[in-house]
């Protein structure tokens, strides 16, 4: 069942798209889906396994959806629709947005002329990571091969990866708010060039420079594990402008404690070099090896 529409807008915390709950498709994002009334994104959220107080039931996680919670908060509001545009939101926009479409539509037809098409680049995105097991201490690498296929349209995207693999130091990771997944933290971004958007609790999202028509590149996100557990690492890399999203996931299992020292290997020591007669005058040779 919908909410009562009430003018208010919601930014979600996955792609940033503002939502007013007037729209046909809230509670749901109208970008990626995301259900905006999950009990995580509420000021009075206890913490994960806690019993809430306006819903003690049972105890929440951070997908629970109480669909008529009298005590809802939501942290993801982020303002009023304007006065003039509420009477044209959600559904009445959606009818007016089509009858203009209609109209456009028809006009082109009597016309005899054609829409013309915006060109979108033609990304193709690879992902690798160094390791799929690994212990607390040691580090991973995340690479990411970019290659647009166009001619000369230039690639704008954004990358994304989970909030969790960013923490600073153990001492900040909430306990309990991740279950039994590991957590991570980011040590190096090459190029050094990205810039991050808008963090959320879910994800965090990086812009770099765009891909010219023709080019490729190498992206690398280098991570140390802080704490232990089982989880999944998820990319996304989305093409601004466009309808092209690359979506790759990698089990990633952290098992406790430092890693071992390696064992030491025995270097076999080198045969007896048998040496002539010394020449005068000459000087003994030397070899150098190089590893």
């Amino acid at each position: 069942m919908a909410p009562t529409p009430q003018g208010l807008q919601y930014r979600c915390p996955h792609c940033g798209t503002v939502n007013d709950d007037e729209s046909l498709s809230f509670p749901n994002c109208g970008g990626c889906r995301e259900h905006l009334f999950k009990c995580a994104y509420c000021q009075h959220f206890p913490g994960l396994g806690q019993l809430c107080g306006a819903f003690p039931r049972r105890p929440l996680t951070a997908t629970t959806v109480v669909p008529e919670c009298p005590a809802r908060a939501s942290t993801l509001r982020v303002g009023l629709l304007p006065a003039l545009l509420r009477p044209l939101s959600g559904r009445w926009l959606s009818g007016v947005t089509v009858t203009v479409f209609g109209l456009i539509v028809a006009l082109a037809s009597l016309l005899n002329t054609e829409v013309p098409r915006r060109e979108t680049p033609q990304l193709t995105v690879s992902a690798l990571l160094s390791r799929r097991s690994l212990r607390v201490g040691q580090k991973v690498t995340l690479s990411l091969f970019l290659e647009n296929g166009h001619e000369t349209q230039p690639a704008h995207f954004r990358v994304r990866l989970p909030s969790r693999c960013f923490f600073r130091q153990v001492e900040e990771v909430p306990a309990g708010m991740f279950g039994t997944e590991a957590t991570f933290k980011c040590t190096d971004i090459s190029p050094p060039t990205a810039t991050e958007l808008m963090p959320s609790s879910a994800l965090r999202s990086f812009s770099f420079p765009p891909l010219s028509g023709r080019d490729f590149r190498e992206i690398y996100f280098q991570f140390i594990a802080l704490t232990a557990g089982s989880g999944r690492i998820t990319v996304e890399v989305e093409v601004l402008g466009g309808d092209s999203r690359h979506y790759q996931y990698f089990d990633l299992p952290v098992q406790p404690g430092s890693p071992a020292a390696p064992a030491a290997v025995h270097q076999p020591t080198s045969p007896p070099v048998r040496r002539g007669p010394k020449q005068s005058g000459t000087n003994s040779s030397r070899k150098e090896v190089f590893s």
